[in-house]
C-alpha cells in the first residue's frame, strides 16, 4: 500500500522557465550534458522603479542537456519586456540563427496556477541538430514597482562557471538582502550620485538531485532582495518588516469587507464557525483569477457573494467578515505552501502564495481554508501544516506557526481477510479506510476520474495487485462524506498457488504492505534531512482462514515484534483462535521530517520493517485431505 509516494507525486511538482534536468547517471557529471559559461544581472533602481538587464551564456553538449534550450519569459502591465535577443552558435562559435522578441511564441492570459491573469508568455526553443551548441540570450525587464525585485539563483542543476549580480542605487535606498548557500561579499564603489554593488562568484557546482528532500533545504546559492520601502498602485509599504507587511495589507483591504462586521471577538461558537465556513465552501467556487493588483488585493466580500466565486484572498475575506459579523475573531493569514518553500522569519519579504483564514474562539485557534472542497471545517491542506503563516491584525502583521497534524489524524486502516483456497490459491477480501491527508488526496483525484481511470489507480494503491491477483470486484465509499473516512473495497483472487516447500505451506500476511518511497532512499553520505511529508498511522488487520480439505499439524505464526523512536513505531502481534490466524501490524510516522542524525536510527527501524512485512505463518506438515 503506497498512497504516500503518490501522494507526494502530485503535490511536490515544481514550476521552473527551463525544462526540468534530467537524471545524471553514476559515470556522468551535470557538466557532461550542459553548462552555464556565465549568469550576468545588471539591476538600476531609480525612486521606485528598477531596470534588470540579464545576459546568461550556456553551452549544451548532448542531448540530455536539451532539457535547458527552452527560453521563457513574462511581461504584464507592470514589467515590460525590452531587448530580447537570443542566439545558437555552433562548436567553432559561428552564429547559426538569432532570435528576437517578435519571433518567440506568445501565450497571454494563463499561467502561475491562475485560471486567467493579465500577463504574457514569450518563449522559444533554441536548438541545433549538433552538438555540442552554444545559448545566449539577454533581455531587459522594465518594472514599475520594486514590489517586483526578485532573488537572483547563483546555482543550476548544472554548473556555472561565473555569475555576477550588479545592483546601482541612489544615495539612502534602503534595501535588505542575505545570500544563501554561498559566501560573498560586494565590491562597492561610488560615482557621482549611485551607488554599486557587485557580488560575484565562480565555478558553482551544479546542485545535488536529492530524493524526498523537505522544503527549505538544498534551494541552491542565491541572493535575495527586498526593497525596505515601495509602493504598488497607490499602496504603499513603508517598512518592510511583518508587521509593516501586515499594515500594508490592510490598505490593500481596507473596505474590502462585509459591513457591520468588528475585529473585537465575542461570544462566538465551534457550532457556528462550522455553519459559516462550510456557507462559504459551499456556496463559492475557487477560481484564480490575477489581473493588475490581483494577485495581492481581495475582490470585495460583497463582489465574491454576488459573483458565487474567487480565489482564496476573496473567499478568506468573505469568511472572515461572517465569522466577525457573528462577533468571533477571525483573521486573514498569508502563507508560503511547502511546495514552494520555508518562510524566514528572520528575513521579512512578501514571498506568499496563498491565504488562509485564522479564527478563535474560546482562547483555541482554528485554521480554515475554504478553497478546497474536501477539507471540514477546522482542517488544513498537507501544504501548509506546522509552518510559519503571517496573520494580519489590526495593528500589522504577526508571524505565527500553523498547527500540525498528528499520526492519529491521517491513518490508513487495512482489513485484509486472507482464505486459502484448496488448490492454495488466496482468495482476498480487502477494507481499505483512510482518513485525515490521505483521504483528503483521494477525494481530489477520485472525483475526476472514470470508471478505467478508477479501476487502475485502485490497482496502483495495492501495489499493482493486479499483477498477482485476479481483482473481481471493487467499490469507493464516502468521496461526498467528508466526516467519514474514504472506504474502498476489493476482492481478488491470486494467480499462483502459494508457495509449498516440502510438507509446508508458506503464507505471506502481509500481502499488500509494502515500503514507502523514503524508507527506500539510500541514506549514505546524504547531508540533507529526509522528508516524511506528514505524521501518518498505518494499520494492518489481518486474518487467515482455510480451506478444510487443508489440513496441518502445527502453525508458525509470524514472530511478534515492536520498536520505539521519537520519529515512529513498529509493533507486530500474531495469535491463533481455532481455525483462524490474527495478525495485526502497526507503523507510524510522528515527524514530518527526519534530521541526519537520526539516520542511524532510522536505518534499524526500515530494516525491521522490511523484514517484518516478508514474515510468513507456516503451515506445517500440511496435507490435503
Amino acid at each position: 500500500m503506497q498512497l504516500r509516494t503518490n501522494l507526494s507525486a502530485v503535490w511536490l511538482c515544481l514550476l521552473v522557465c527551463w525544462t526540468g534536468p534530467g537524471t545524471v547517471s553514476a559515470d556522468e557529471s551535470a557538466e557532461d550534458k550542459a553548462v552555464y559559461e556565465y549568469k550576468t544581472w545588471d539591476c538600476r533602481i531609480k525612486g521606485n522603479k528598477f531596470t534588470l538587464t540579464v545576459k546568461n551564456r550556456l553551452r549544451i553538449n548532448n542531448l540530455r542537456g536539451d532539457g535547458y534550450r527552452r527560453l521563457s519569459l513574462f511581461e504584464d502591465k507592470y514589467n515590460k519586456l525590452t531587448g530580447v535577443s537570443a542566439r545558437v552558435l555552433d562548436a567553432d562559435g559561428k552564429e547559426i540563427y538569432r532570435r528576437k522578441k517578435e519571433d518567440m511564441s506568445r501565450v497571454c492570459g494563463y499561467g502561475n496556477g491562475a485560471l486567467y491573469r493579465d500577463a504574457c508568455t514569450y518563449y522559444t526553443v533554441l536548438e541545433s541538430a549538433q552538438y555540442p551548441y552554444t545559448i545566449e540570450y539577454e533581455y531587459t525587464r522594465e518594472s514599475s514597482s520594486l514590489f517586483f525585485w526578485s532573488d537572483a539563483d547563483f546555482q543550476h542543476f548544472i554548473p556555472i562557471h561565473g555569475a555576477s549580480y550588479r545592483l546601482t542605487v541612489p544615495p539612502g535606498f534602503d534595501f535588505h538582502h542575505q545570500i544563501r548557500d554561498l559566501e560573498l561579499e560586494p565590491e562597492i564603489s561610488r560615482s557621482g550620485s549611485e551607488i554599486t554593488y557587485v557580488w560575484s562568484a565562480s565555478d558553482i557546482p551544479a546542485l545535488e538531485e536529492i530524493d524526498h528532500l523537505p522544503p527549505g533545504h538544498n534551494e541552491g546559492a542565491r541572493i535575495e532582495f527586498v526593497a525596505d520601502r515601495f509602493s504598488l498602485n497607490d499602496y504603499a509599504l513603508e517598512r518592510c518588516d511583518w508587521g509593516g507587511i501586515g499594515r500594508w495589507y490592510n490598505q490593500l483591504a481596507q473596505g474590502r469587507y462585509l459591513s457591520g462586521n468588528s475585529l473585537a471577538s465575542g461570544t462566538g461558537s465551534l457550532e457556528a464557525v462550522d455553519i459559516l465556513y462550510l456557507d462559504v465552501q459551499q456556496r463559492t467556487r475557487y477560481v484564480a483569477v490575477n489581473i493588475g493588483i490581483g494577485g495581492w488585493q481581495p475582490h470585495s466580500a460583497d463582489w465574491t457573494l454576488e459573483k458565487g466565486y474567487g480565489d482564496c484572498k476573496d473567499m478568506s475575506t468573505l469568511l472572515v467578515s461572517k465569522l466577525r459579523r457573528q462577533g468571533i475573531e477571525a483573521h486573514p493569514c498569508l502563507v508560503l505552501t511547502r511546495g514552494r518553500g520555508v518562510t524566514d522569519v528572520d528575513f521579512p519579504s512578501i514571498a506568499f502564495n496563498h491565504m488562509v483564514t485564522m479564527a478563535v474562539v474560546g482562547g483555541d485557534t482554528l485554521w480554515l481554508d475554504c478553497t478546497n472542497d474536501n477539507l471540514s471545517s477546522g482542517d488544513v491542506p498537507w501544504s501548509i501544516e506546522d509552518i510559519d503563516g503571517l496573520v494580519v491584525t489590526e495593528q500589522g502583521g504577526q508571524i505565527k506557526r500553523i498547527s500540525a497534524s498528528t499520526a492519529e489524524d491521517n491513518q490508513c486502516v487495512l482489513n485484509t481477510h486472507l482464505h486459502i483456497a484448496g488448490d492454495r490459491r488466496l482468495r482476498l477480501d480487502v477494507d481499505l479506510r483512510v482518513t485525515g491527508n490521505q483521504a483528503v488526496y483521494l477525494r481530489g483525484v477520485l472525483e475526476s476520474m472514470d470508471n478505467e481511470e478508477t479501476r487502475k489507480f485502485v490497482d496502483r494503491i495495492f501495489d499493482g495487485a493486479s499483477k498477482k491477483y485476479r481483482i473481481e470486484a471493487y467499490e469507493i465509499r464516502n468521496l461526498d462524506e467528508l466526516e467519514e473516512p474514504v472506504v474502498i473495497e476489493m476482492q481478488a483472487t491470486g494467480i499462483k498457488p502459494l508457495r509449498k516447500i516440502g510438507a509446508t505451506l508458506y503464507c505471506g500476511p502481509f500481502v499488500l504492505d509494502e515500503m514507502d518511497g523514503f524508507e527506500r532512499t539510500d541514506l549514505d553520505d546524504r547531508e540533507f534531512p529526509l522528508y516524511l511529508y506528514y505524521p501518518e498511522l498505518m494499520q494492518s488487520n489481518i486474518t487467515i482462514t482455510w480451506d478444510s480439505s487443508l489440513a496441518a499439524d502445527s502453525i508458525v505464526l509470524p514472530e511478534d515484534d515492536s520498536l520505539s523512536y521519537p520519529f515512529g513505531e513498529l509493533r507486530v502481534d500474531s495469535r491463533r483462535s481455532g481455525d483462524t490466524v490474527y495478525v495485526e501490524f502497526v507503523k507510524a510516522y510522528h515527524a514530518y521530517e527526519l534530521a541526519v542524525e537520526q539516520f542511524a536510527d532510522f536505518e534499524i527501524f526500515r530494516e525491521r520493517n522490511r523484514d517484518i512485512i516478508r514474515r510468513y505463518a507456516k503451515f506445517m506438515t500440511l496435507t490435503d485431505q
